[in-house]
Parts: structure tokens; sequence; C-alpha cells
């Protein structure tokens, strides 16, 4: 059974006594229902176009690699993305990110998870918002995070893992911000992940 959590909880990725060494970060939203006379009417929830990356970053906070729609793998092919959801429609993951930890590069110290509004909806119109982490070999989930998003933010970030001494370690983080791509977002969230890179 994956353990919840809550904002700023963990959970090592060790089970039973070893290491997960290939995981699946699945995101998921839907548009959130509407409100006032469109929804008295009987009006539909807009599509809404988010966009999953796992961007890689080092010790200091640099960006060594990514993997989003605009590219879906990394250089080293570690962390693999399965396609771009435009809509939020459908049950269960949206979109899905591959990350094989055994290859990750030893450079890289923590793998950030964000979602990002390319359309620039704010996430007031998203609900449901989540993502969980599975075993990608067995499919046993091991920790879920769910977050009520909304807000007049375009970005977020769900969740990290890091590279802890014994094996990896996930975080759930509910950080948001604003952004239409992870490029946008990454340097809000790095300065508060690693305080000796903020600017004054």
């Amino acid at each position: 059974m994956a353990v919840s959590l809550k904002k700023g909880q963990g959970v090592s990725l060790e089970k039973d006594a070893r290491p997960l060494d290939e995981v699946v970060m699945g995101l998921g939203w839907d548009a959130a229902r509407p409100t006032g006379l469109w929804g008295w009417l009987g009006g539909r929830a807009l599509a809404v176009d988010l966009d999953a990356s796992c961007v890689l970053l080092d010790a200091r906070g640099a960006v060594i690699d990514a993997a989003w729609y605009g590219q879906l793998a990394t250089r080293d092919r570690s962390v693999r993305h399965a396609g771009d959801n435009l809509t939020g429609h459908g049950h269960g993951d949206d979109e899905r990110i591959r990350v094989r930890l055994a290859e990750v590069p030893l450079a890289a110290a923590t793998l950030l998870f964000t979602i990002t509004s390319f359309s620039g909806q704010p996430f007031g119109a998203v609900a449901n918002a989540f993502c969980r982490l599975a075993d990608a070999r067995s499919g046993q989930a091991v920790a879920r995070y769910d977050l009520g998003a909304q807000g007049p933010h375009t970005g977020l970030v769900m969740a990290r893992i890091d590279r802890a001494a014994r094996g990896w370690r996930m975080t759930a983080v509910g950080e948001p911000g604003h952004g239409r791509t992870w490029r946008e977002l990454v340097g809000t969230v790095r300065s508060l992940a690693y305080p000796a890179t903020r600017t004054p």
C-alpha cells in the first residue's frame, strides 16, 4: 500500500531492504468544474494543458538535464517522459515519467518533478492534482501526494527525489510558481531548495 504524503513529508525508496532501481512518477490533474452561471447551465469544464517535467540538478542547484514534452528523454536516457497530455481528461495518471535510478548520472543530486501550464491558465482551473511514485518493475505504488493545487499560479513543483546516503528519498514539495515550462519555474524552486544559490 502506498504511503500517503503531506507537504514536506518524505519516504525512503528502500523496499524490502533493497533500493528501488527503476521507478515511475505518475502526475495527474482534472479540469475544475465550472462555477457560476456556466456551471448552473451545465457547462463542461474546459481542457487544461499542463506539462509534467523532471529536472536533474547537481548538488549546487545547477541544471544538468531534463525530460519534458520538448525532450522526452535525458541525454543518457536514464529519465524518460511517456508523452504529452493536452487535456487532463481521463482517469489515473495523465503523464508519466520513468526513472532508472541506478543509471542517473552521479553528478545529479536531485530530481525535481514539476507541472506547468503551457497555455498560461492558472491552477484555479485545475482540480485533483496528484503525483504518485511506483516501482516500475512490480507496478506497486510506493508513495502518493494529493494536492489542492488551485490558485493564481501557473506552475507547481510536486515532488523531489534526492540522492541520500542510502539510496534515494522522495519528498512531497507542493511549491507554487509561475511559468509555461520548467525553465521558468526551476529558478524559484532552486533558490528554495539550495539557499546558497539564492540571489540577493
